[in-house]
C-alpha cells in the first residue's frame, strides 16, 4: 500500500514537469541597433520603428488585432535612433539620420526610397525628434555638426523648409526632445555644454531660447505631459 501511495504522486509530478519544459512557439524577433520608436496610429494601433543591427535599415513592427513585423523599409542606412510621427490615420512619417549626416524621411503613402532633407549632422548614436501640431504640419529637430539645434518644417509632409539653426550649445552626445500641445506650439530640450537643460519654444510671437532651466544633465532630456498640469507649467512662455 506504501509503494501505491508513491506512485500517483509521482506520476503527477513527472506530467507536470513534462508540461513545463514544452518549449513556447518561436516568437517573430529581430536584431536591432539604437532605441525604438513607438507610436499610437489610430484607435488600438501601434507603430515601432528601430534600426537593423549590422545594416541600419529601418525595420517596422505593428499592432493590430495582434503583432505583425518586422518588414524592412525601403532604401536608406539611419545611423543611430529613429523618430516616429503620425498626423492623420494611416500616415506615418519616419525620420533617422544617415551616416552623411544628412537628415532621411520615409513617408508610409509611398514605397519610394527616404527623401533626403539635407543638413549637417551628427551621426554617431544621435537621433532627430519629430512632431505634428495639425494634419500635414511636421516639425524636425537635430543636434548640427556646428552643435546648434537645426530645424526643418513641412505644412504637407511633401515640401520641406530648413534646415535653420536655432543657435544653442548643444553637449556632444545630446539628442534634442520636442513636444507639441496645441495647433502652432513647440517645445524642445536639449543638454547645453553647461550641463544643464536647454529650453527652446515656439509660439504665435515666433521662436524663442535657448533658455537655461539649470540643473546638471547629461545625454538626452526626456519629454512627457499630463495634459493641463503642462499647459499651466508652460504659461510663463512670452
Amino acid at each position: 500500500m506504501v509503494k501505491r501511495c508513491w506512485v500517483l504522486p509521482m506520476l503527477a509530478i513527472l506530467m507536470a514537469l513534462i508540461v513545463v519544459v514544452v518549449p513556447p512557439p518561436p516568437s517573430v524577433h529581430a536584431a536591432s541597433a539604437g532605441s525604438p520608436s513607438a507610436l499610437a496610429e489610430g484607435s488600438g494601433n501601434l507603430q515601432v520603428f528601430n534600426s537593423a543591427a549590422n545594416t541600419n535599415q529601418l525595420q517596422h513592427w505593428w499592432y493590430s488585432n495582434g503583432w505583425n513585423g518586422p518588414v524592412l523599409w525601403s532604401g536608406g542606412n539611419g545611423n543611430g535612433s529613429p523618430s516616429a510621427v503620425s498626423w492623420g490615420s494611416g500616415r506615418l512619417d519616419v525620420f533617422a539620420i544617415h551616416y552623411d549626416g544628412t537628415l532621411l524621411h520615409w513617408a508610409s503613402t509611398t514605397s519610394n526610397p527616404p527623401q533626403s532633407l539635407g543638413g549637417s549632422l551628427f551621426t554617431s548614436n544621435y537621433s532627430p525628434s519629430a512632431v505634428s501640431w495639425a494634419s500635414g504640419r511636421l516639425d524636425v529637430f537635430a543636434t548640427g555638426t556646428d552643435a546648434t539645434l537645426h530645424h526643418w518644417w513641412s505644412n504637407d509632409g511633401v515640401t520641406w523648409g530648413g534646415p535653420e539653426s536655432l543657435g544653442g550649445n548643444i553637449e556632444p552626445g545630446s539628442s534634442p526632445r520636442a513636444y507639441s500641445f496645441g495647433p502652432g506650439l513647440l517645445d524642445i530640450f536639449a543638454v547645453g555644454s553647461d550641463a544643464t537643460l536647454q529650453h527652446w519654444w515656439y509660439n504665435a510671437n515666433g521662436w524663442h531660447g535657448p533658455h537655461s532651466l539649470g540643473g546638471s544633465v547629461q545625454y538626452t532630456a526626456g519629454v512627457s505631459s499630463s495634459g493641463l498640469a503642462w499647459a499651466a507649467c508652460c504659461r510663463w512662455r512670452c
